[in-house]
């Protein structure tokens, strides 16, 4: 008997040690475990909301990612997601402009992080943390693109394990006249940011309004982010069945029931004056009415300007607001918003020489463009040369380097990464040949060197 409580209590023993070893499959980004959200329903009054879809998750056999990818400026119990942590990871495709996301765990501080972007490039756009607890979090997040893969990492604070389930829900709202749009974006930013002297197209699309209170669409306005040129505005009219009138881009801001309403299209019958306050709306966008397609493209600016705002607004109003119905309403309708930043910058490099040949004393310095620190710098170079450092405010240095390349790769606080390459030079082998002449019965010896390599000028100190 003993001999077989020995044997149970080994296989016990082994048996919670493969546990305690195994690894979740979706321990890491690159295996993030999908959700499928379901659909939102079509809308008819107020917000709109999937079913929430519940998923269960562990931490046990959960280890950090390193390096450890992690948020600030959380909603919750802390502003700052623990670091680092045992996370696992989850992907979900957007069925609406909103996700709700609550997690329930065994441990008591779970951590949810929502990312944009890719695995090998999360950030930019769309994000947010909660630090919750009592074993509960929860984390909103709008402004999602419906058909846009996100990503979500839950942890707890440091070196907890547990269980959890996570339960999530997509919605939108569906209050007020506009009832059904969608926004098209050509081409897509890439991880979230566009690059410098950048064209892109936005069609806003418009397929169903109600009528409440009589109201008729007449205005569609376009806000655009401070990165934009707005000098390489273009934009094209819709055309729509109605007869007794035409949409217009109206450039100049103008006054209508008390309130300034700035730059975009509005329906127009009585050109060519443009006078969109003494206007009704279109009456052919209706509930059933064919998509009305509002298109602008614009360029970002020549200037690389890491985190500068690409956002895309767009707003409508009814003829109760900005035109001259006398019925208000409308007013409750979302924006469509589009977000993206300007992409990070190789940064500056510089370089200091060797003094001696094959004597390790040169340097490398990398400096970011912009202001979107702390950065995180991470060097590789000869002799498999390596170096971190984080949370560094501006330029990085490194030191004591022998000759060679090196190359640095940077990640600002967006989580945006650029790499660049620096070359740290050497002076040749110091050599010299020594001539001799022989004295004579008139004439002493003497001795000349020349010298090559090296760094001029060049000290002599002669011994014989």
């Amino acid at each position: 008997m003993k001999k077989h409580f020995h044997t149970l209590l080994v296989f016990g023993f082994l048996f919670i040690s493969s546990l305690i070893i195994a690894q979740p499959a979706n321990n890491n980004c690159s295996g993030a475990q999908n959700i499928t959200v379901g659909a939102v329903p079509p809308c008819g009054t107020g917000i709109q909301t999937s079913a929430n879809t519940v998923v269960a998750g562990t931490l046990n056999g959960a280890t950090p990612g390193n390096p450890y990818i992690y948020q600030t400026s959380c909603s919750g119990s802390s502003t700052i997601q623990t670091s680092p942590a045992n996370d696992v990871w989850y992907s979900f495709v957007a069925t609406g402009y909103q996700a709700n996301i609550t997690v329930n765990s065994t441990f008591s501080q779970p951590n949810i992080s929502f990312y944009s972007g890719t695995c090998a490039a999360l950030g930019g756009g769309v994000g947010g943390c909660a630090v919750g607890s009592g074993g509960v979090a929860t984390l909103q997040v709008n402004q999602l693109i419906p058909g846009t893969t996100y990503y979500i990492q839950v942890s707890g604070s440091t070196g907890q394990t547990g269980t959890f389930n996570l339960s999530i829900n997509n919605a939108k709202d569906c209050a007020g006249c506009l009832q059904g749009t969608s926004l098209t974006v050509s081409p897509l930013p890439v991880n979230g940011a566009y690059p410098p002297n950048t064209t892109v197209q936005f069609c806003f699309h418009v397929s169903q309004y109600n009528h409440i209170n009589t109201n008729w669409l007449h205005g569609v306005q376009v806000a655009l982010g401070s990165g934009w040129n707005l000098a390489t505005l273009t934009w094209n009219n819709p055309v729509s069945p109605s007869t007794g009138g035409s949409w217009q881009w109206v450039s100049t801001p103008f006054t209508a029931n008390g309130q300034t309403w700035p730059a975009g299209w509005y329906w127009e019958t009585a050109m060519p004056i443009l006078n969109p306050a003494n206007n009704f709306g279109d009456p052919a966008v209706t509930a059933t009415a064919a998509q009305w397609n509002f298109c602008i493209t614009v360029t970002t600016k020549a200037a690389c300007i890491p985190g500068s705002n690409l956002s895309v607004d767009f707003n409508t109003s009814g003829d109760g607001e900005s035109g001259s119905w006398v019925n208000a309403a409308c007013s409750g309708d979302a924006a469509t918003s589009f977000n993206a930043i300007g992409s990070c910058c190789p940064p500056l490099m510089s370089s200091v020489p060797l003094n001696c040949f094959g004597i390790p004393t040169g340097a490398a310095t990398a400096s970011p463009i912009g202001t979107q620190g702390p950065y995180t710098y991470n060097w590789s170079g000869p002799g498999a040369y390596t170096s971190t450092s984080a949370g560094v405010a501006g330029a990085n240095t490194i030191s004591g380097l022998a000759a060679g390349i090196y190359t640095v790769q940077i990640i600002d606080k967006n989580l945006c990464a650029i790499t660049n390459t620096v070359l740290v030079t050497q002076p040749p082998v110091l050599t010299t040949i020594l001539t001799p002449v022989n004295p004579n019965c008139t004439t002493p010896g003497s001795i000349s060197s020349a010298v090559s390599g090296g760094t001029s000028p060049y000290t002599y100190a002669w011994s014989g």
